[in-house]
């Protein structure tokens, strides 16, 4: 369902062309040495090579063994609409998204002329020692010219010693680079995240009676440290269940409590409950076929 959602939005591959921009590539950068138990963000970064582009659908490999997936920064990265959240999948990392009008690169006030932009920031932590590949299995970057181009590209992979915690790294590490405010340092250890995801909204959208609309819940949450992992629900009295937004809450005769939850990677929720009574569009909706069939006998009559 994504997958089409991605073709629609931007036009199917299979009538689209292919183009090929002088230096477009597709790269990791982060820091070249961790410990064990360490935590360590990952750029996901696009040079452009001058193109404008506007979506990307990637797939990320990594050495299970040595790394794990600990989330990723919601708010650091040009993809702005997500289609597909970081998240893993069959032992991969994929994430899909759109860049709303598009972007041919980023703005470095210490450089000259446009830089590449940043996709998305992932999180691992290191709990193995031995060299850790990461590599692109699968990426595909639209072109932002409304017809859905591909733009080709080439790929690095990324290599990440883990040592022991008291091992001594003797290889160089390049010192901590001049920072942007707002930026976090290529090098620089991730502070645990203890925070819940922020507050949020749930909407709830009641059906029509004459037409087959459902009645939906809508939620969306943010969590600035480690990005909102999952959401789950909990209606009345039965067991939590993960789900996704939009959600078909269904119709019922009874008044019901739902109660979700965001959960971030890191383990930490916020809940937000709904005290909106569900049975009442129903019984709304039976009142008014009640209200048309009385007229109706009457008008016959």
């Amino acid at each position: 369902m994504k997958k089409l959602l991605f073709t629609i939005l931007f036009t199917s591959l299979f009538f689209g062309s292919s183009s090929l921009a002088y230096g477009a590539e597709l790269y990791f950068s982060s820091q070249d040495n961790v410990r064990v138990g360490n935590t360590f963000e990952v750029s996901v970064l696009f040079d452009t090579g001058g193109e404008s582009v506007n979506a990307a659908d990637i797939e990320i490999s990594f050495n299970q063994n040595l790394l794990t997936f600990a989330g990723y920064k919601e708010s650091e990265g040009v993809l702005g609409f997500w289609i597909e959240r970081p998240h893993i999948e069959n032992g991969k990392i994929r994430l899909t998204g759109v860049i709303p009008g598009g972007v041919t690169g980023s703005y470095d006030p210490n450089k000259n002329g446009q830089q590449p932009v940043s996709l998305a920031k992932i999180i691992f932590t290191a709990k193995s020692t031995g060299v850790a590949n990461l590599y692109f299995t699968k990426s595909q970057i639209l072109k932002n010219d409304g017809l859905g181009t591909e733009l080709n590209h080439t790929k690095k992979s990324k290599v990440v010693s883990i040592y022991k915690k008291s091992e001594e790294i003797k290889e160089y590490v390049e010192p901590t680079p001049q920072v942007i405010e707002g930026e976090t340092p290529v090098g620089t250890e991730v502070p645990a995240d203890t925070e819940s995801p922020d507050k949020f909204v749930l909407e709830y959208f009641e059906s029509s009676l004459f037409l087959r609309t459902p009645s939906m819940l809508t939620f969306y949450g943010y969590d600035a440290g480690s990005g909102v992992a999952r959401y789950e629900m909990k209606i009345g009295n039965k067991d939590w269940r993960v789900v996704e937004s939009p959600y078909n809450i269904g119709e019922s005769l009874f008044k019901r409590q739902v109660t979700v939850r965001a959960y971030d990677h890191a383990g930490n929720y916020s809940g937000t409950r709904l005290h909106h009574t569900l049975g009442d569009s129903y019984l709304h909706h039976a009142d008014t076929v009640c209200v048309c069939c009385v007229r109706i006998l009457a008008h016959l009559s």
